[in-house]
């Protein structure tokens, strides 16, 4: 025979569950935009392997500009309601990580054999002054179509750059926002 407790005690598990089950709900429909997101991030990143291999690097770009894009969306999933699964946030916080690191070092290769498909991006990378002239005071770096603007004998030949990567009549230009010296 059913007692009024046992109802009582049956009511608070039914509750207990029903709120258990609606938590399972909401973390699966948070978190699978981030899954979605992340999906789309490595089909991106697959398309960018045989386009390098072409050595067709305005393609490269393209697919380095769709996998940051996809990568904000993805941050911003997480970050606005992506808390509410702990674990799941942590994880595609490292994951949007990475890829934050992919797509440097890709901007990276990308300057290394076409400077030019990075005009109007913003561009942190090493450059090396040693073989470099000075024409019109600017740098020009050996062997390839990069100018650099650069106060008169840098500290060191070696230097990390942040710049916007501009077109001028003889190739690029770096003017740099931030420069760190590289021993």
């Amino acid at each position: 025979m059913e007692t009024r407790e046992n109802r009582s005690d049956m009511q608070k598990i039914t509750l207990a569950l029903k709120i258990f089950f609606a938590y399972i709900t909401l973390c699966g429909l948070a978190m699978f935009p981030c899954f979605i997101a992340e999906e789309a991030i490595q089909v991106a990143v697959w398309g960018t392997w045989p386009a390098q291999d072409a050595k067709d690097w305005d393609l490269v770009m393209q697919g380095c500009n769709i996998v940051d894009n996809i990568n904000t969306t993805l941050k911003i999933i997480n970050y606005s309601i992506g808390w509410i699964q702990p674990l799941a946030f942590f994880s595609y916080k490292a994951y949007s990580n990475a890829t934050d690191y992919y797509i440097e070092s890709l901007k990276a290769k990308i300057f290394a054999h076409s400077p030019e498909s990075l005009i109007g991006q913003t561009l942190t990378v090493t450059i090396n002054l040693r073989g470099a002239t000075i024409k019109d005071s600017l740098y020009h770096l050996k062997n390839s179509s990069i100018f650099v603007s650069l106060p008169k004998n840098p500290a060191t030949p070696t230097m990390r750059i942040t710049s916007i990567v501009k077109k001028i009549p003889q190739g690029v230009l770096l003017k740099p926002n931030y420069i760190f010296p590289v021993q």
